[in-house]
């Protein structure tokens, strides 16, 4: 899944085992999904108003920080 486009995609309740990274993750919402915010936050993965798991908003733009899980 990486070097996708996922704006305005909707992960809610996924079961998602498999980071991903250099991802667009624009107004995505991962709300309930089986993910942590660092595998979401990571991998030069753009962020911006993401919905992290457990419900909270990163406004953004960032980029996610690497290549590392944390």
């Amino acid at each position: 899944m990486s070097y996708m486009n996922a704006s305005l995609a909707e992960f809610r309740e996924a079961k998602m085992g498999i980071p991903f990274e250099e991802a667009i993750l624009a107004n995505t919402k991962f709300q309930g999904a089986d993910i942590s915010s660092g595998m979401i936050c990571r991998g030069w993965n753009l962020i911006w108003n993401t919905v992290m798991p457990d419900g909270t908003i990163v406004k953004g733009p960032q980029w996610g920080n690497g290549r590392d899980s944390s």
